[in-house]
């Protein structure tokens, strides 16, 4: 429809609003577990201070034994895994969806 008439604008840049959507998501999900796995590094490091009270240093390990049982992953809706092999393998799939679609038009 919208080649008939030369106007191809529009959905393209739909499209392109819609993937942009999904890899700031796919990225952000990806910066949140880089953040959990940093944090049980900088616990550790607290931990090894030699001047810790020790309610400050049961609350610490409090911390560590529940980040180190915590693994942070996201999904949609437990069907895939929102991550950055996520993001190249869809792409990937986008890609070879619209040369396809390229090559039959």
């Amino acid at each position: 429809y919208y080649q008939a008439q030369g106007n191809f604008m529009e959905p393209l840049l739909w499209w392109l609003g819609k993937l942009s959507l999904i890899v700031v998501l796919t990225l952000c999900c990806h910066m949140a577990q880089n953040e959990s796995s940093a944090t049980m590094f900088y616990v550790q490091n607290v931990l090894l201070q030699p001047n810790l009270s020790g309610d400050v240093q049961e609350e610490l390990l409090g911390i560590f034994s529940f980040m180190s049982n915590l693994k942070l992953r996201f999904s949609a809706c437990g069907i895939f895994r929102l991550d950055l092999p996520f993001l190249g393998t869809f792409i990937g799939l986008i890609s070879s969806y619209i040369l396809v679609m390229l090559q039959l038009n």
